[in-house]
Order: structure tokens, then C-alpha cells, then sequence
């Protein structure tokens, strides 16, 4: 094993370590803002999470997340950038993407998302898990974020599109695709099998076997676009996009009965627009590998 490859597995494992220390201390941190605010002493923090039914507590809870979040994965990247003396802007990815006129057609290729993921939720479920893979995504957690997710008015929608759809975006964003996969892909020297290790620990650490295929191949969707575009903008856009949809499809599902099927996953599109849709989303990335080879080649 060559010295770059042997120093780039260490500093995955410092990355990772990080993350941990990240989310220990800002979940503490956490603590410490929230209970004050919302006037909750800490001997009763864990009534909190076992009433998670009551709007305070949820407001609590989402507070509470971000800055756990912000912990996890900006905070070990920002540190890790500045142990090994890195420009952070330039080291993730905050840079103008590659092939502009194609990402303008992310709208509608996310559209393609939607089906393709509805068609792999499908195969998802003929899958037989073992139990212990099933049980990784708990009843109670579960029912924590259909709570986090309740909205009464479009205040709440506003507050979840930016606590749940944005900030997870950006910072998930910031670790997997602006540092994570780029040290996979010097591990393995492919691109490709460095895209792949990393979506599968991006779809494992959501905890929920009843979605990891459609969870993959969106992750897997937002490595290439990263990769190709060398740029993280995009992908946040997407990721976004993602979440933001899941956010305002919930908000509506008391409203249409489509939107309640797609926000329950029992969604069923016809199998041939799905399969359009994946072939649409799979032409897409590949038009921006060959703008990528393109732009590469004149340089």
C-alpha cells in the first residue's frame, strides 16, 4: 500500500472520530441552549423524549438536532481542514460547478428522482431484511419524526423546510460529498467504488432499511453530480430538493390523497414512467460525465 493511499485511510479515521467528538460536544452544547430556552430542567429530559406528541418538546427536539448536526458534520470537517492546513471554500467545494446548462435541467431530472425512487421503494420491500436490519429504524423513532414533521400552518412548514430539508442538506452535504468521498476515491483509486462506499455509510447512518435503496441511489445520484461538476453546489441543491419535498408532500397530505400515499410510501406510479425516469436521471449523469471528460481534455 502506497504512503498517499496509507495516509488517506488515517485521515478517514480521523474524520470519522471527529464526527463522533463533534456530536458528544455539541450535543452537550446543545443542552445547554435549549433547556434554558425552553424552560425544561435537565431531570426532566427524558419525559421530553417520551412526549414527543407535545409541540414544545418537538420545537425543543429540532433545535436541539441542528445543533447536534452542526456538531457531527460541520464541525469535524471545518477541524479536520484545519489540522491537514486545507483552504476550506476550495477543499469541499464552494467553487462554480462544471457544466451549468446541464445542471439547469435539475428541476426536471429531480421529477425523474421522485419516480425512480418510487419504483426502488417496490424492490425495497420484496427484500427480505433480516429482522435485526428491520428493527435498525425503531418504532419510536418513527413516530419521533412523523411528530417533527406535523405542521398546522405555514409557519411550521417554513420552520421544517429550514430545520429539516435545509440544514441537513448543507452540512450532510458538506462531510459526504466535500470531503468524505473524495478521500474514498483516493482510497480505492476509482471514482466510482469511492461514490459507492460512501452513499452506502450515507443511506446506513439514516437508520431505516425500509427506504436504503432509494436512499443509495440518491446519494449515489449526488456523488456523481458532485464529482462530475466539482463543485458541492449542485448536490446541496438536490439534496435539498429531497427533503424539501418530503417536507411540503407531508404538509399536504391532509389535503390530497396523493400526496398522503407519497408522503405513507405507498406512492405506486406506473412501472414504465419509473422506468423512463431512471433512464432519464441515468442519461442525465452521463451527459455530465462526458462534460466533465470535455472540460477536463481542454485544460
Amino acid at each position: 500500500m502506497d504512503n498517499n493511499r496509507f495516509q488517506t485511510i488515517a485521515d478517514v479515521f480521523i474524520l470519522i472520530g471527529l464526527a463522533l467528538v463533534g456530536m458528544v460536544l455539541f450535543s452537550i452544547l446543545g443542552l445547554a441552549i435549549c433547556m434554558p430556552l425552553f424552560n425544561i430542567p435537565f431531570s426532566e429530559f427524558s419525559s421530553v423524549l417520551s412526549n414527543v406528541g407535545n409541540k414544545e418538546n418537538i420545537d425543543f427536539l429540532k433545535l436541539f438536532n441542528l445543533i447536534s448536526t452542526l456538531g457531527t458534520w460541520f464541525f469535524s470537517v471545518f477541524v479536520f481542514l484545519k489540522i491537514k492546513g486545507y483552504y476550506f471554500a476550495k477543499a469541499v467545494g464552494f467553487v462554480k460547478p462544471i457544466g451549468q446548462k446541464l445542471l439547469q435541467l435539475i428541476p426536471l431530472v429531480f421529477v425523474g428522482l421522485v419516480f425512480s425512487a418510487a419504483l426502488l421503494m417496490q424492490i425495497n420491500e420484496a427484500i427480505p431484511f433480516p429482522d435485526f436490519m428491520k428493527n435498525m429504524s425503531s418504532a419510536a423513532s418513527k413516530a419521533l419524526l412523523k411528530n417533527m414533521l406535523a405542521m398546522n400552518n405555514v409557519q411550521d412548514l417554513l420552520v421544517n423546510l429550514i430545520f429539516i430539508a435545509l440544514a441537513p442538506a448543507v452540512l450532510e452535504e458538506i462531510f459526504f460529498r466535500g470531503i468524505l468521498q473524495k478521500q474514498m476515491i483516493t482510497i480505492f483509486n476509482n471514482h466510482h467504488w469511492g461514490i459507492f462506499i460512501t452513499s452506502l455509510l450515507f443511506a446506513l447512518i439514516h437508520f431505516n432499511m425500509e427506504q436504503i435503496l432509494p436512499m443509495l441511489f440518491l446519494a449515489m445520484v449526488m456523488g456523481y453530480v458532485a464529482h462530475y461538476t466539482k463543485s458541492i453546489y449542485p448536490s446541496m441543491f438536490i439534496h435539498f430538493l429531497n427533503n424539501g419535498f418530503a417536507v411540503v408532500v407531508t404538509y399536504f397530505a391532509k389535503f390530497n390523497p396523493t400526496a398522503e400515499l407519497i408522503s405513507n410510501d405507498a406512492y405506486q406510479p406506473n412501472i414504465f414512467l419509473s422506468s423512463a425516469s431512471l433512464v432519464l436521471v441515468l442519461a442525465w449523469l452521463y451527459f455530465l460525465h462526458k462534460n466533465n471528460q470535455k472540460t477536463i481534455s481542454t485544460q
